[in-house]
């Protein structure tokens, strides 16, 4: 959001207080609803001079806590969660999450931001917020937006869950301080080493998605590799690297990664007679 009146511009993170912080400047205008999850990238892009000229600030959590958020939103506020997902449970639903490409997973503070925004963090906006708004003529005290009770806590998710999330959101933790799951990947079953593994996979897809040129085909391709390298069984080693020869993914020039990373699930799951992924499931898939 750019605030023309406080010369602010607020990269909007969903699940980080966002509409809380919209509200304290004026209300995100009806011009800009369609731009209310730039990226900082695209404000640099689209809006160079407000960009260069006001104060950039955006708004981080802890990556666990963000993907709970998210979950409770979507269960509380979409039709079709309500509806139809009532009776799955709600770790279900984030992994599957995890796993779709979705504002959660896209819209990343890793991938939105620059590195030349303050960031304020969800959790010290008690004490942060009032010092930042006497700085720049802000109400003192943020209001409350889209709070959802809580049911699963951080603690409750499973040791594959959190190590889930940070596959997925590596950068998240390491840029902003927050811990990573004290969880040992080695000691995990090999249903779980799997889904963390392909956590990675889809969060690769993202990561290289959008960037262009030769340098980052091969950074692409060094960090497939690398993730190769990872699997912990060799024969799952010996059946991606035979299936990825068969369908390289798409480097030269980037291409639909995301896509990519369907295909060779898909085509994992029927070398192995497993029915094809489906998310949504209470039942284990």
């Amino acid at each position: 959001m750019i605030s023309y009146q406080h010369q602010l511009v607020f990269v909007h993170v969903p699940k980080c207080a966002g509409m809380a912080v919209e509200e304290a400047l004026g209300g995100l205008p009806l011009p800009q609803r369609s731009e209310q999850h730039f990226t900082g990238h695209q404000y640099a892009r689209y809006h160079p001079q407000e960009w260069a000229r006001f104060h950039r600030f955006a708004v981080v959590r802890d990556p666990i806590r963000r993907c709970l958020s998210y979950v409770r939103f979507l269960r509380r506020w979409d039709a079709t969660w309500r509806k139809h997902l009532r009776d799955v449970p709600e770790e279900t639903l984030l992994r599957d999450a995890l796993m779709s490409t979705n504002l959660l997973t896209t819209h990343a503070p890793a991938r939105m931001l620059t590195g030349e925004e303050e960031v304020l963090k969800v959790e010290e906006l008690a004490t942060a917020w009032p010092a930042f708004a006497a700085r720049h003529d802000l109400p003192d005290e943020l209001p409350r937006h889209n709070a959802s009770p809580g049911s699963t806590s951080r603690d409750q998710l499973s040791p594959g869950t959190q190590l889930m999330i940070w596959a997925r959101f590596p950068d998240d933790f390491a840029r902003h301080g927050y811990a990573r799951p004290d969880v040992d990947f080695h000691a995990l079953p090999p249903s779980e080493q799997g889904a963390v593994m392909w956590a990675r996979l889809r969060g690769w897809a993202v990561r290289f998605a959008e960037q262009g040129g030769p340098e980052a085909s091969a950074e692409a391709r060094r960090s497939l590799d690398a993730w190769l390298a990872d699997l912990p069984d060799p024969a799952w080693r010996r059946r991606f690297e035979d299936v990825v020869a068969q369908h390289p993914p798409p480097l030269a020039p980037l291409g639909n990664l995301a896509y990519w990373t369907e295909v060779v699930h898909d085509r994992v799951r029927a070398q192995l007679g497993q029915p094809l992924w489906e998310p949504w499931h209470p039942a284990d898939h």
